[in-house]
């Protein structure tokens, strides 16, 4: 039996300090959303109730028509088990909307559907995600406008990777791009609304590519490297100390004074990471430990370790997201050119501090599965990949003995 519940999108806050109201349907643990085309101010709405509170201005109207959208809805779902016929969130949602089911297959275009999956914006899609998500739909928008989404098949998929090509998109790109389709399909195909995902007969083509890491050296000739511009060294300085901890740009650009856990002579760095909402604790290394006392502002356990975001941006995520975004970008010029200073001739960017401490780890005996934790991985594979890198490494330096 599938439940009706109103709620406001706290994510989708407008300028105006309003949210959308959304009409969420739930059903065997998957859910779906129609917007009732209305919002209000978080502050006049009533979570408990799914209603707008009393001191609203308009809230009779407003609760009128949201418990009438909601016993509309309620009544198809009611037919459906009256019937006793099997049925899909969708299949609700499209009744709701007036679309004719008689053929049990849905009239929506695979452009509408994958505009709902953007607006609903579901916890899957972070914001990093939904640019790239967003560049995707206006692609196929473009290619496939009038396209039923019960009528995508293997031919659209080779369409849209040869459309890819012809506007010099390299091949993992391609692979990345097919990959949020294939994932939108296969939402369709779970609520019912595509009985199968041509992707079952299609496969996506990836390029092995190499990931760079700078070896002892090079780290050493960069963190020696004289410099004259202060911003310059706090690049330089917050690579190091991603090159000896291992942590993203995104979480070095938010830790605070209270992530650093003085213990025996020693500092322990705890945070959550931003990408997975994981806490992560371990002890930092000397060579971080250094970066931390030269930024360390003992006075204000609140205030950020590296001083490079805004504090206001902290109170909206997208701004937040934006601005370390921009940081990222600029932190990356700026490593190319340090690394031209240093003579370093690999292409540098922040992530590759990253691989950076996996391989140095690596290097050094820390079993994978302990390298796997540091670096706040799920799944194990994902780390394999570095012993992959270091099997390589070991090959072309006993290469080096044949002459």
């Amino acid at each position: 039996m599938a439940t009706i519940k109103a709620i406001i999108k706290k994510s989708r806050v407008k300028k105006n300090g309003e949210a959308p109201i959304i009409l969420r349907i739930i059903k065997d643990r998957s859910n779906g959303e129609i917007s009732l085309k209305r919002a209000i101010p978080e502050k006049y709405w009533d979570s408990n109730k799914g209603l707008s509170k009393s001191n609203y201005p308009v809230s009779t109207a407003l609760n009128a028509l949201i418990r009438k959208e909601c016993s509309n809805i309620q009544s198809i779902i009611d037919k459906f088990e009256i019937e006793g016929e099997e049925y899909t969130i969708r299949n609700v949602i499209d009744k709701y909307r007036g679309v004719d089911l008689q053929s049990n297959k849905s009239t929506i275009t695979l452009a509408q559907y994958f505009k709902e999956y953007l607006e609903s914006n579901p916890t899957d899609i972070g914001l990093g995600a939904m640019k790239y998500y967003k560049t995707v739909y206006t692609q196929l928008s473009k290619l496939f406008k009038r396209v039923k989404l019960s009528d995508v098949s293997v031919k659209h998929l080779k369409k849209y990777e040869n459309y890819l090509k012809g506007i010099g998109n390299q091949q993992n790109t391609i692979h990345g791009r097919l990959k949020v389709l294939r994932k939108i399909l296969y939402k369709a195909k779970k609520e019912g609304l595509i009985v199968t995902n041509p992707f079952e007969n299609y496969s996506i083509k990836q390029e092995k590519t190499r990931r760079t890491f700078l070896v002892e050296d090079e780290i050493n000739t960069l963190a020696e490297l004289e410099l004259t511009q202060e911003s310059y060294k706090l690049v330089r300085d917050m690579f190091v100390f991603a090159c000896f901890s291992g942590i993203r740009f995104s979480d070095v650009a938010r830790l605070r004074v209270n992530n650093i856990v003085p213990k025996n002579d020693h500092y322990y760095l705890s945070f959550r990471i931003a990408k997975t909402k994981e806490v992560l604790t371990f002890k930092l290394p000397s060579r971080a430990k250094e970066m931390v006392d030269k930024y360390n502002d003992l006075s204000n356990q609140e205030a950020l370790l590296f001083p490079i975001l805004a504090e206001k941006v902290f109170k909206d995520e997208k701004k937040l997201f934006n601005q370390i975004s921009s940081k990222n970008a600029y932190f990356n010029k700026v490593l190319k050119l340090l690394a031209e200073k240093a003579g370093v001739t690999k292409h540098l960017s922040f992530h590759i501090s990253r691989h950076t401490f996996a391989t140095v780890a690596l290097s050094r005996g820390v079993p994978i599965e302990v390298l796997s934790k540091l670096l706040g991985h799920a799944d194990l594979k994902t780390t394999q990949i570095y012993g992959k890198i270091m099997d390589k490494a070991k090959d072309d330096a006993m290469d080096k003995f044949d002459f």
